[in-house]
């Protein structure tokens, strides 16, 4: 759980690029470059049941009816909020 930042090198010009990793919740990277403009960010989403299910058909496991509902305790760190 800890927050990283960096310098690194462009992937796009080799130029040098501010960048980032945090561990707290799930894991995040970012970057931007202060000599082309690239950047990059994790982004987070969440599947729709029918993606959940397609994904669980191809490991063979059963469908589900319906997503299983957050744990407060990551809710509430990753929002600072409780369930929603």
């Amino acid at each position: 759980m800890a927050k990283k930042k960096f310098n690194c090198e462009c992937p796009r010009c080799r130029g040098t690029m501010s960048c980032g990793r945090d561990t707290r919740v799930f894991e995040t990277v970012w970057g931007n470059c202060h000599e082309c403009g690239f950047e990059y960010h994790t982004t987070a989403s969440l599947l729709s049941l029918e993606e959940i299910n397609r994904i669980r058909k191809k490991a063979k496991k059963e469908p589900l009816l319906k997503r299983r509902e957050p744990q407060i305790s990551w809710t509430s760190r990753f929002t600072g909020k409780g369930s929603s």
